[in-house]
Order: structure tokens, then C-alpha cells, then sequence
């Protein structure tokens, strides 16, 4: 029951978790024609121990994001001038930093 992309991360050395789990849902997602992208990291343990597989990993991540999280169409794109400004004031339930809208 996936209802969109699924970016999977597995090393291949991994002590806690077989990388044949990612493998099996891998193939079973693909065979559902299910948009799912394994990444398998050589010589490295679950946790990332190597800095080189936690940038790969960010580098794939985001283009995963980034492709995943794009706009179908540039028509769908909120000209800048379409957008709504915010209420003057928050409700009086709002914490002060909200009504001033500053993040949290």
C-alpha cells in the first residue's frame, strides 16, 4: 500500500538488519510497480561509521527529495506575486514568537 517513492538504505555489512530485507522489499514494491531506488553501501555497518557513506547517502538523498518532491508542472508553480499575505495578528491562543512570525 505505498502511495509514493521509497528511497531505501542498506549496508552492506550491516549487523543488525540482513541487507537481504531491503532486497526482498525492493523486489516486491518493484513488482507492484512501486517507485522504489535501493542504495547499498559496500564495506559499511549499519550506523554509517564511514563519513564518504553519510555524504553519499545525503547526495542521494536529496536527489531523491528533489526529484520525489518537484512540481509536476511549472504551470503549477505559485507566481510570487499570488502569494497570500499572512493575517495581521495570530490568534490570541498563539504564542508570542507566532504572532510575530518568527519561527520556532
Amino acid at each position: 500500500k505505498l502511495a509514493g517513492p521509497v528511497l531505501l538504505l542498506h549496508a552492506e555489512e550491516d549487523e543488525r538488519v540482513r541487507v537481504e530485507h531491503s532486497k526482498e522489499f525492493e523486489k516486491a514494491a518493484k513488482k507492484a510497480g512501486k517507485r522504489v531506488e535501493l542504495v547499498e553501501l559496500d564495506d559499511e555497518l549499519h550506523e554509517l561509521a564511514k563519513e564518504e557513506s553519510r555524504v553519499l547517502w545525503f547526495e542521494k538523498l536529496t536527489a531523491f527529495f528533489e526529484r520525489s518532491l518537484a512540481a509536476p508542472r511549472a504551470a503549477e508553480a505559485i507566481a510570487p506575486d499570488e502569494v497570500v499575505a499572512p493575517a495581521a495578528a495570530a490568534p490570541e491562543s498563539a504564542p508570542a514568537n507566532i504572532e510575530r512570525g518568527e519561527a520556532l
